[in-house]
């Protein structure tokens, strides 16, 4: 059975002054994923502005999650419709999360 990956994407309205940022998460990121495929792969969403995958400090390897910022809510909402789908061999999950101004 292969892992499913869990990714965190990220939506900013800069342009519109929002202060909140939406998020999605998923661990387990296919280790060889690289942030040019994953942009790529949800660049058919909308326009990315930003890709972080998480990596430990002290061992360089990748804590299998991701992050994706997108320009607009509606980037994120086809972004959804990804969930279920299957990028390296993976099955991707979302999972949306809001972020509070801090």
């Amino acid at each position: 059975m292969k892992s499913a990956i869990l990714m965190i994407l990220r939506v900013r309205e800069p342009l519109l002054g929002a202060k909140n940022c939406t998020q999605f998460n998923d661990p387990k990121v296919h280790f060889a994923a690289t942030k040019g495929a994953l942009a790529l792969y949800f660049a058919k969403c909308g326009s990315v502005v930003n890709m972080v995958i998480l990596t430990d400090e002290a061992t360089s390897r990748r804590k299998g999650s991701a992050y994706v910022t997108f320009v607009s809510k509606e980037s994120v909402e086809k972004a959804l419709e990804l969930s279920g789908s299957q990028f390296s061999s993976r099955t991707i999950k979302l999972r949306l999360k809001m972020l509070q101004e801090g």
